[in-house]
């Protein structure tokens, strides 16, 4: 059973995997695909792999955009 993210945890500026995926809906193979596909940007500090709220926003933005 997934973990049930909090709110406020969504609201920072920058996510943990788990949390990247629950503010996009997504699995976490899902954010690798990305990650993968270089479509999200990611930093990996301290054996954490971390994300730019703003780099998924700019993410759903190209995805509504078309682009």
């Amino acid at each position: 059973m997934p973990k049930k993210i909090q709110a406020t945890n969504l609201e920072a500026a920058i996510l943990t995997v788990e949390e990247a995926a629950g503010y996009l809906r997504v699995s976490r193979t899902t954010m690798h695909h990305l990650f993968k596909t270089k479509m999200v940007p990611r930093a990996r500090i301290g054996g954490r792999t971390l994300i730019q709220r703003t780099d998924l926003d700019a993410l759903l933005a190209r995805a509504i955009s078309g682009v």
